[in-house]
């Protein structure tokens, strides 16, 4: 039953976990969690994957998605949680995290990514990364709506020039343009 409901909640692609774990673990845990510590919250996306598949096809979008998995796993600390989120979208949470902390981590992820190589048949590549940051619980103490409103900024870091960290503010949210990632 274990090894089930740990293969429920893992992402077969990426071996992190998934959108179903981390509807268990925000209701379960997460909201426990934050009463006592403030926890740092990204939402990471690939800049301009949809290119990824369309010249090199989706074997190598799968290769690029592992990448910015290893990638998390590799600068996050243990304690914290990487969630494939759907896609090329990716939730990490902090625990016990403060402002610096989160923007220094957010910076170290967007850096080591973009240095990665990526192998498509014979050539190379690098991608980049938009992330969003925000610090919680915060004045609305909702992670989904939090989710919603990272989706937006996620649209506008990345017209706004991409390759960036944006830390999440309600004036981002005035716009609910198209998610054109």
């Amino acid at each position: 039953m274990q090894i089930l409901e740990r293969s429920a909640q893992t992402d077969p692609l990426t071996g992190l976990y998934n959108r179903k774990f981390l509807e268990r673990y925000i209701d379960n845990v997460l909201y426990n969690a934050m009463r006592n510590v403030p926890c740092g919250i990204m939402m990471v996306d690939i800049d301009f994957f949809k290119l990824i598949n369309d010249n090199y096809g989706h074997d190598i979008g799968d290769i690029a998605i592992k990448t910015i998995a290893n990638t998390l796993i590799d600068v996050v600390d243990e304690k914290d949680k990487v969630i494939r989120f759907g896609g090329e979208e990716f939730i990490v949470v902090l625990i016990d995290c403060n402002e610096e902390q989160l923007n220094n981590t957010a910076e170290e992820i967007r850096i080591a990514f973009s240095q990665q190589k990526i192998q498509a048949n014979s050539e190379t590549f690098s991608k980049t990364v938009s992330i969003v940051t925000s610090l919680f619980p915060n004045k609305d103490k909702s992670f989904w709506k939090y989710v919603k409103q990272s989706d937006i900024a996620l649209y506008k870091a990345k017209h706004s020039g991409r390759n960036r960290v944006v830390r999440y503010d309600d004036s981002l949210a005035d716009d609910n343009g198209p998610k054109d990632h």
